[in-house]
């Protein structure tokens, strides 16, 4: 995806942050939702950026493991955010 990439994200994110290292595009998103089981105080919630084209897998994700999630739409109608709970 990087030739894709506006030049303006890819100028300002570190690409740590916009590509994974393992082949896994939820390799981030696995990792955050095993930190928050630990560490999230009960009734709390996460609110996460999202890949649209990843998106239905990452909620698909967090619901197998435990999580309520529900997908929202940003601006345009793209499926960009999700919200779980525990």
């Amino acid at each position: 995806e990087r030739q894709d990439m506006a030049r303006h994200v890819l100028d300002f994110e570190p690409a740590s942050a916009l590509f994974v290292s393992n082949g896994d595009p939820l390799q981030f998103y696995k990792a955050i939702a095993v930190y928050a089981g630990r560490t999230l105080a009960p009734g709390g919630r996460l609110l996460l950026e999202v890949h649209q084209d990843f998106a239905r897998d990452t909620k698909a994700f967090y619901a197998a493991t435990g999580w309520h999630t529900e997908l929202r739409n940003d601006l345009n109608g793209n499926a960009r955010m999700l919200l779980a709970s525990r």
